[in-house]
């Protein structure tokens, strides 16, 4: 049995978040792929990263009634006028092979008139998504053709959506900067979920001792990315997908 008991009411938006951290900010939930809670006005299901894992996330909360869908968490930034901690509220998910998906824009609208004034939210635009991570300011600075931020999940969710005629929103906070390189030690040193795989760490340390020098700051910007994420999850974002 999920935890948190069937989502009520007619409608509800399911939201799926790839990161056991991402998704806390939200609710409290096990930290296993698939563990699932509900929130107001919706249901969350932590997915893990990558397209695949969004892909069956989003089709499983679609199945069991979802009329909305909420693509959550953090996200790189490709245009360096972001900043750790932004809110990311795009119009668009791309994708490298020029796929376009719209999100739903009145959602949108009713999230950011609900969200704190003191949080800067960059609505509009487009994200990047796509099955691979992009790790140096060089790789970000070839992405921003295509995006001002960058995910692996958004457009897999995108697609399950429009296959299931429903709406679709993206809200995401930025951790890496376009100028910061996010460390192999950080990026092959978590498991699917993010939680720390201790002997893959170390021996990613091993390879590129330096890359511990770029561990404080990471830390920082995922610091200031929950921080505005708990903030908006206050504003119970699951229940604007609906209007009232």
């Amino acid at each position: 049995m999920p935890e948190g008991g069937r989502a009520g009411g007619q409608h509800f938006t399911g939201v799926v978040a790839a990161l056991y951290d991402e998704a806390r900010c939200l609710a409290p939930l096990s930290a296993a792929i698939g563990a699932e809670v509900a929130l107001p006005g919706g249901r969350l299901v932590l997915s893990g990263m990558g397209a695949l894992r969004a892909t069956l996330a989003a089709r499983r909360l679609v199945d069991v009634g979802a009329t909305a869908l909420l693509s959550w968490g953090t996200c790189g930034a490709l245009d360096p006028a972001l900043r750790a901690g932004d809110v990311v509220l795009p119009e668009w998910v791309t994708t490298e092979d020029g796929a376009r998906h719209a999100t739903d824009s009145a959602w949108g609208k009713r999230v950011q008139a609900a969200l704190p004034q003191a949080l800067k939210v960059v609505s509009g635009g487009a994200l990047l998504s796509g099955d691979r991570t992009w790790t140096t300011p060089v790789d970000k600075a070839r992405g921003a053709v295509f995006g001002q931020a960058v995910d692996m999940e958004s457009a897999a969710l995108a697609q399950v959506a429009e296959q299931a005629g429903i709406s679709f929103l993206v809200i995401r906070a930025v951790v890496d900067e376009a100028a910061q390189s996010l460390p192999d030690a950080a990026v092959a040193g978590v498991d699917a979920i993010g939680r720390l795989r201790i002997g893959a760490f170390v021996a990613g340390l091993a390879r590129r001792p330096r890359d511990v020098l770029a561990l404080p700051a990471l830390g920082r910007s995922f610091g200031h990315a929950a921080h505005n994420l708990r903030r908006i999850a206050a504003c119970q974002p699951a229940r604007l997908a609906f209007s009232r």
